[in-house]
């Protein structure tokens, strides 16, 4: 093992070219060439390009913190929103529950942001510092131990070799099939999401544009994007698994616009007048989940799992990409 070492860089391969999967390029990049380790980097996708179809995330500010610490801060703060407190408000007459105030101090906070522009921020950041190569099209099929390294075979039939495989390709991992026999299970709710222009928006009566409306089984959340210039909607709604047998956990999953107002029905004007601004075929995603692993790592961690492969979480508090950027 020394003598290879001596002679080769360590491979490492990246199923998965999602928000999780590019950050982990990026931080072994990152720390990597500070201790003056030889490595290479290869991330491997399976749609024929790196796009996120998905609307906002809520990044921590544990996890804006690590995209600082790869000098990435900058841009971060610009594609962010938000700059005021988090209010939570009864959803028929908008009273107030509690209102958490939200840190304006310091260059690293709260990042809410635009899937699309996040995953674009990264992907730069990989590609101005030649951190990892970047393939697509390569759906992996099944994995192979050959003793010392790992071989990842693709469905066009193409193979790759790695020292270190890193299956990242979320809560249907292709990865982690090879390991784990299970499947993700309906969490017990669906999302209706969308992002509207804020300038599309009537006169806002609150404070602050991130807002949650609460109700029994239902809530209606809402937080500005895109450098403030969109507002981003997600509302959740518990639901039976017979009710919702057609709806796809998909970012491509629509119904029409009147399947929310009846969701909503008796909620806030505000929501009302948000609701009207969503397009007539609205992104519906069904929320999956998956039984906690009693470990991620496989074939004497030569295989670990990331983000959602390795712990699917429901998408409350910016827990699913926030920890998925800390896993790498």
């Amino acid at each position: 093992m020394g003598d290879y070492a001596s002679q080769h860089s360590f491979r490492i391969a990246i199923v998965g070219g999602g928000i999780s999967g590019l950050y982990c390029a990026l931080a072994i990049h990152h720390h990597c060439t500070k201790a003056a380790v030889s490595f290479k980097v290869d991330v491997y996708e399976q749609a024929p390009e790196f796009k996120e179809i998905g609307a906002g995330i809520g990044l921590r500010p544990d996890a804006a913190q690590l995209i600082h610490n790869v000098g990435l801060g900058d841009g971060l703060t610009a594609i962010a929103g938000g700059s005021g407190d988090m209010l939570y408000r009864r959803f028929d007459d908008g009273g107030e529950i509690v209102t958490v105030p939200l840190s304006r101090e310091g260059s690293v906070k709260l990042a809410p942001c635009a899937r699309s522009e996040l995953l674009e921020l990264l992907k730069g950041g990989i590609e101005s510092r030649g951190a990892a190569t970047l393939h697509t099209g390569k759906a992996c099929q099944r994995v192979e131990g050959l003793g010392d390294s790992v071989r990842i075979h693709f469905t066009d039939s193409t193979t790759a070799d790695a020292d270190l495989l890193i299956g990242s390709d979320g809560i249907h991992s292709q990865v982690r099939r090879q390991f784990v026999s299970d499947n993700a299970t309906f969490s017990g709710f669906i999302a209706y999401r969308g992002v509207v222009p804020m300038k599309s928006l009537p006169q806002w009566p609150l404070p602050s544009y991130s807002v949650a409306w609460l109700a029994k089984h239902r809530h209606f959340l809402v937080f500005s994007i895109s450098s403030n210039e969109a507002l981003n909607i997600v509302a959740f709604v518990t639901k039976e698994e017979s009710q919702v047998v057609h709806t796809k956990e998909s970012w491509t999953s629509t119904c029409s616009r009147g399947e929310v107002f009846k969701d909503f029905e008796g909620f806030h004007p505000s929501v009302q007048d948000v609701i009207k601004l969503m397009p007539e075929e609205v992104s519906r995603w069904r929320i999956n989940d998956h039984e906690p692993l009693d470990r991620w790592h496989y074939l004497d961690g030569k295989v670990v799992l990331l983000g959602d492969a390795a712990h699917a979480m429901t998408p409350h508090l910016g827990a699913g990409g926030s920890v998925g950027i800390a896993d790498g």
